[in-house]
């Protein structure tokens, strides 16, 4: 069987590709939107029992669904939970999502969480509409509606004009399904709980992990109420680095299907895109802060390798608390080896799941079988190794160089740099030597600046975007409210503090700004 395409990149450029995590100008407004109808209170997780009505009516189309809970516009949704066994304690949970071609009943993904479930977790798979297990309210959204289309065209294939139409799409339906999983997965495990919060984690492979990226992103810094993720395990995510994809087609999977739906409704080309842009993982990566585990391909064109490893590397997580695991290839059949990598990926996230250890610990035992090029037997399971960098830190002077060295390449003034693929492209150099995060390497900068030892690279090449007096009066009090002070604003790039601006400057001015454009004016509000 011939080798998946490499879309022409090396394996080393493949798993670097960093991508544009500027989100599109209706992100916030559409967002808050979003939110808003996921509702205040938790949906409640049922069990399904025979002759059952509401929620705990048995869905024919896969009777192994156990559980049931009423997501967004009164869809019920079907899942199966899997608990420890033999009356284990319960010590945290997970939701899982699933891949886009599923067609076994659920209750064939007992054998891949086992393990998971006997280190204490809880495991509550489930499926969002439109598959199976999931049809009471819709149908079956997998039929296609015409030849090559499925379900991640429907309402896709005659967007509304408006963002909050978006909600119309098939994709921004099943994102809340997985949003609401999780808040109901955390109500459950509250009650479960003997007094002491449980952990809840996510996971999702391919399609499951294009859908859990954004969920992820809007549960985070939410609180318990809206249940804030662990760690997350993602495998070959899809649905990112959009602008790569449209000039890379495939002729597989969903992104094949969107391609061909782009081909048939040419007129309606770019309002697709901007769709797609709105749930594009790689801008929802940057939102992400937990722990999280990454499976990536060398070569894959189901989800394409390069944009799967996009989104790894947009993720704003500290490096020292993201891995990635890679494998030859992603879904296609290529042999022994590679099914054998894919193998050790799960045990690989079974340990890194496990309650009773850290992630940095339960990692520590996997570095070196990381790589596709290790061949080592599988690790000891409290094996040690040696520090993350090994011996081979350079010193301050020799690290300020390289910064300086990496900086100048941008072209791009300090204050016009943060929230642009410049940046992203700056930090993805630097992050292993400077094992610093997206933050940390910005004050690193601002430091070295005050400090004279940065370069002066001219002006911005562009102008923040106009305001009027009482939209520049209110970013200055947000800014004020959350740092006393205008003249500490270089502490907001990359923080909890600047998305909280971000989010109320745009609801309350109805301005759809990206991240960027906000760090610009705030930029020039200080001068």
């Amino acid at each position: 069987m011939p080798r998946p395409d490499d879309f022409g990149m090396s394996a080393v450029r493949t798993l670097a590709r960093v991508a544009d995590p500027a989100p599109a100008r209706e992100h916030s407004v559409f967002w808050g939107h979003w939110l808003q109808e996921m509702g205040e209170a938790p949906p409640a997780l049922v069990a399904r029992t025979p002759g059952g009505t509401a929620a705990a009516e048995p869905d024919p189309s896969d009777e192994t669904c156990t559980h049931a809970f009423v997501g967004y516009g009164g869809v019920r949704i079907g899942a199966r939970l899997q608990l420890p066994p033999d009356g284990a304690p319960i010590r945290g949970g997970i939701v899982s999502t699933h891949g886009y071609g599923v067609s076994k009943p659920i209750a064939d993904r007992d054998a891949l969480f086992a393990p998971v479930a006997a280190r204490g977790i809880a495991v509550l798979n489930i499926r969002v509409r439109g598959f199976a297990g999931s049809r009471l309210d819709t149908g079956d959204w997998q039929t296609p509606t015409e030849p090559g289309l499925g379900w991640i065209t429907r309402g896709l294939d005659n967007p509304d004009p408006a963002s909050e139409g978006t909600m119309r799409w098939s994709y921004a339906q099943g994102v809340a399904d997985v949003f609401q999983a999780c808040r109901a997965m955390r109500a459950w495990l509250g009650e479960h709980a003997n007094g002491a919060p449980l952990p809840l984690d996510l996971h999702g492979e391919s399609f499951g992990g294009g859908l859990a990226v954004p969920a992820a992103a809007k549960l985070e810094g939410r609180g318990a109420e809206r249940a804030r993720i662990a760690r997350l395990v993602i495998a070959l995510p899809t649905m990112g680095d959009w602008p790569w994809r449209h000039d890379h087609p495939i002729q597989d999977g969903s992104g094949a299907e969107i391609a061909r739906l782009i081909e048939r409704r040419p007129e309606r080309a770019d309002l697709i895109r901007l769709r797609l842009r709105l749930f594009d993982s790689v801008v929802h990566a940057g939102r992400i802060r937990c722990p999280v585990l990454c499976k990536l391909a060398e070569r894959d064109e189901i989800v394409p390798a390069p944009s799967a490893a996009a989104v790894f590397n947009a993720l704003r997580v500290d490096p020292g608390m993201k891995w990635r695991f890679v494998v030859p290839c992603g879904h296609a059949e290529a042999g022994l080896a590679n099914a054998r990598r894919h193998l050790e990926f799960e045990r690989c996230m079974t340990d890194f799941l496990d309650p009773t250890r850290t992630p940095e610990a339960a990692m520590r035992s996997w570095a070196d079988r990381l790589h596709v090029e290790a061949e080592s037997a599988p690790p000891a399971p409290d094996a040690e190794t040696g520090s993350l960098f090994g011996d081979d830190a350079e010193s301050t002077d020799e690290l300020e160089s390289l910064i300086v060295e990496r900086y100048a390449r941008t072209g791009r003034t300090l204050d016009d740099l943060p929230y642009t693929a410049d940046y992203e492209q700056l930090w993805s150099s630097l992050a292993k030597a400077t094992n610093m995060g997206r933050k940390e390497l910005f004050r690193k900068l601002h430091n070295m600046r005050k400090a004279g030892k940065m370069p002066r690279l001219g002006r911005a090449p562009g102008s923040p975007p106009a305001i009027d007096a009482g939209e520049e009066a209110l970013l200055a009090a947000l800014v004020t409210e959350s740092l006393g002070s205008l003249g500490q604003r270089d502490r907001l790039p990359y923080s909890d503090a600047f998305d909280s601006i971000l989010e109320r400057f745009c609801a309350q001015t109805g301005r759809a700004l990206s991240a960027h454009d906000v760090w610009r004016l705030i930029a020039k509000l200080a001068k």
